[in-house]
């Protein structure tokens, strides 16, 4: 009787294994996310589909989709939802972007790490406010978060820049906006109107 006991157990309680196996996908899971969709399978298609576009593009997705799913794993979201990757998508979407905008350094990659946090902490209070409403948050913290990373980060660069200008010993330093309202038109210069 012992026997079907510890059966009926081990039915009930994953091994180890399984459960790390679960956790790793976990990861795909998220990216898949991105289009509606919980299947690992399409995760790795997706994945794939971000390496080709760009080494880049890959790696900073799979880092953003990391640390969000892990954030809401240590916030104590429930279970299902980080399981199936609804608490990773948001993550995968602020790396991408991220790069994009920002460029690959490691600046970015820290950048990536805080705005994946920012934006699972974000999910979570959006998901806490919507709920009575019956209305998820799909991208919204990442079309917040990724807005203010990538006006803050254009802000940053113009004091870094004035700053090490500055302590590199070259003299009297002014900060000046490199960004143009409206940008400057790419046209040749043509001397009249259209031929």
């Amino acid at each position: 009787m012992s026997s079907s006991a510890e059966a009926s157990g081990n039915e009930r309680r994953p091994p180890s294994r399984d459960r790390l196996l679960d956790a790793a996908l976990t990861i795909p899971r998220g990216v898949a996310q991105v289009d509606f969709q919980s299947s690992y399978w399409t995760g790795f298609i997706f994945i794939i589909a971000l390496f080709v576009g760009g080494w880049q593009f890959g790696v900073f997705g799979l880092l953003g989709t990391a640390v969000a799913t892990l954030t809401a794993f240590l916030l104590g979201v429930a279970r299902d939802r980080v399981s199936i990757g609804l608490e990773g998508f948001c993550g995968t979407l602020i790396g991408v972007a991220l790069v994009l905008y920002l460029g690959t350094t490691w600046m970015t990659a820290a950048l990536v790490v805080g705005a994946a946090v920012a934006g699972s902490v974000l999910t979570s209070a959006m998901a806490t406010v919507l709920k009575p409403y019956n209305l998820p948050t799909f991208t919204a913290p990442f079309c917040v978060v990724t807005l203010v990373m990538v006006i803050g980060a254009a802000t940053t660069a113009v004091l870094t820049a004035a700053i090490t200008s500055l302590f590199s010993g070259g003299g009297g330093h002014t900060l000046t906006c490199r960004w143009r309202f409206p940008p400057p038109s790419h046209s040749s210069s043509r001397s009249g109107g259209p031929n």
